[in-house]
């Protein structure tokens, strides 16, 4: 190969590679173009697209499922109110259901007005599924109705039709009728010639109803415990979900009455024709970061329907305060949803604490001395078991040298001391447990103002002395931080009760320690007395201030009445007289105390033996 093919090739080839480069170079510029001409057609398709709403396509997904009925998903939504004595009721078209609930004699705790219901924390609708195999949800509907706003009182009702028009007469219908006074209101659901639009395999309509409860109180904390979700089944039994965590349960059995229960309010859904099916489920969740939110609540419910042609379903909406008086007038169980206590705690509450509390209330507007009152009246009945209790105090009083000498002379055993001294306590005709029988029969009537108080709506939002809220804590004094179990602030009337606890303690314990033969119960009895108020003033300060407030006279009062018993109405040389006297008689032992000697004779024989076993 001569010189110049060489030189051809070699300029070839660099005519190539120059030519590679060049090419690679235009396609890269060619690439950053095409890509700044996507980036623009992009942009104004976003441009073009974010102008469009969720909802748009969330309406246009429930017009797409809907069939031959999607033009009941398109309208516009109409609000009527109708106001009564007692609420404010809104209706919307969109739904055809109740939108809100205010109610017109109450207030939140910052002086807001109370809406107990209310579309954006409350969502409610009736669905069934059509012979095309579609779900109608009516919550996504759009009803007609004739209805205007109105205003009524007293005796008087009004009646609401709110349509869903199938076509060719075929309606589904919600129907209210409002009082115009009272916390009821009717809700029946009436299908008319549907039978061909429903389906023939699913026929019933599903419930679903759910609610964020709002938060009506001051204390968030103490709302949250005392909500929740309550029901009654087919056999009058009423319950209630988990209280303090997460629980979904599943309905066994048909129910009545499903309610969202809070601290002083109640929402409840009631059952008039029979029972919502068995299968229904219900659900309730803590919300511990919406400090507007109590819980949520969800109530899944079934109404069968055996004809669509000609179907009628009666309910009630309940939309009121907790009162216990006209939730029992309901006759349907309805105050078990107040948390009044169990067993006899709840009857002294029913029977007695709630009559006498209603009838003071109907002459006395201030519930500080309602409760004063009430004090006084309970320590005048209990007057009599107070001052059984004190005698057998002093007469304990009047015989401690006898058993202190029992100690100097039997030492450490305690077996022998024991049975001395209830030798000494039968000759002098002392009962030595006539002083903890009154004590034990008081205990059901401070247990039940513990559970009444905090739950009593009368309360609510009532101001005495320094506390502007008798249903919540008083505060003197909001500390800049927060103390573990006490909290971050100081009522005085918890700390007047622990202060007032601790001197009847003192007073109680000194006069029960007297009989004591036991050195380490009297010293534990000791600790008691000091260490029962420190737990009171930490476990009472974030309660409501009526239940501080009424411990607090307790105490004070039993203060009164021990020094006024003592100093005016026992005798203590009379006294002394009975037991010398019935020292003097002869005594006939009883079955008991013949079989309490025989047992400790037979552990005195069995020490001794013992004792010369060790030996």
């Amino acid at each position: 190969m001569d010189r110049n093919t060489i030189t051809g090739f070699i300029l070839l080839a660099l005519m190539s590679v120059g030519f590679f480069v060049y090419s690679s170079r235009e396609q890269q510029k060619a690439a950053k173009e095409r890509a700044a001409i996507e980036t623009i057609a992009n942009a104004g398709k976003a441009e073009a697209i974010a102008p469009v709403d969720s909802t748009e396509i969330r309406k246009q997904a429930v017009i797409n499922s809907l069939g031959s009925f999607a033009n009941l998903a398109t309208g516009e939504a109409q609000k009527i109110t109708v106001e009564t004595d007692d609420a404010v009721y809104t209706f919307d078209s969109k739904g055809g259901t109740i939108s809100s609930v205010q109610l017109r004699d109450f207030k939140t705790y910052d002086k807001q007005p109370l809406e107990l219901f209310n579309s954006e924390k409350n969502k409610l609708g009736l669905s069934f599924v059509t012979n095309e195999n579609k779900s109608i949800n009516t919550g996504e509907l759009f009803f007609t109705t004739t209805a205007v706003s109105s205003k009524i009182s007293g005796d008087e009702q009004l009646k609401l039709e709110y349509v869903l028009n199938f076509g060719e007469g075929q309606q589904y219908i919600h129907e209210y009728v409002i009082s115009g006074k009272g916390y009821l209101l009717d809700f029946n659901v009436r299908m008319k010639g549907i039978g061909g639009v429903m389906s023939n395999i699913s026929k019933a309509l599903k419930l679903d109803w759910s609610q964020n409860m709002p938060s009506l109180e001051k204390n968030l904390s103490e709302e949250r415990q005392y909500s929740n979700v309550y029901y009654r089944t087919a056999d009058k039994n009423v319950d209630e979900l988990s209280a303090r965590s997460e629980d979904d349960k599943v309905l066994e059995q048909p129910v009545q009455w499903v309610s969202f229960k809070q601290k002083f309010f109640n929402n409840t859904l009631i059952a008039r024709d029979g029972n919502f099916e068995a299968g229904g489920r219900l659900r309730v969740k803590p919300n511990s970061e919406e400090k507007d939110v109590v819980k949520y609540a969800r109530a899944t419910l079934s109404i069968p329907v055996e004809n669509a042609d000609d179907f009628s379903y009666s309910m009630q909406w309940y939309f009121g305060p907790n009162k216990y008086n006209d939730l029992k007038k309901l006759k349907i169980d309805l105050d078990e949803i107040i948390p009044l206590g169990w067993a006899i705690f709840g009857w002294v509450n029913k029977f007695l604490i709630i009559p006498v509390f209603d009838i003071l209330g109907k002459f006395i507007s201030n519930y500080g001395v309602i409760i004063l009152i009430l004090t006084v009246l309970l320590k005048l009945v209990l007057t009599p078991l107070n001052r059984k209790q004190l005698i057998s105090s002093v007469k304990m009083q009047i015989l401690k040298p006898e058993i202190d000498q029992l100690k100097k002379k039997y030492g450490d055993d305690k077996q022998m001391i024991g049975a001395k001294q209830m030798e000494i306590f039968r000759n002098a005709g002392v009962n030595p447990m006539g002083g903890c029988l009154p004590m034990l029969l008081q205990m059901p009537i401070l247990f039940a103002m513990y559970r009444f108080f905090p739950n009593s709506i009368e309360l609510r939002q009532q101001s005495f002395l320094w506390a502007d809220d008798l249903s919540h804590y008083d505060s003197i004094l909001n500390l800049p931080f927060s103390i573990p179990l006490y909290g971050d602030h100081v009522s005085l009337f918890t700390l007047l009760m622990a202060i007032t606890s601790f001197a009847y303690t003192r007073m109680s314990m000194a006069q029960q320690q007297t009989g004591m033969a036991d050195d380490m119960m009297a010293m534990q009895m000791k600790i008691m007395q000091y260490l029962t108020p420190v737990m009171f003033l930490v476990m009472f300060n974030s309660f409501s201030a009526a239940l501080s407030y009424y411990y607090f006279l307790f105490n004070l009062l039993s203060i009164i009445q021990t020094f006024v018993i003592k100093k005016f109405f026992i005798d203590e040389n009379a006294l002394r007289a009975e037991i010398e006297f019935n020292k003097k008689q002869p005594k006939k032992k009883s079955a008991w105390q013949e079989r309490v000697e025989q047992m400790m004779e037979q552990q005195k024989t069995l020490k001794e033996q013992q004792q010369k076993t060790k030996k």
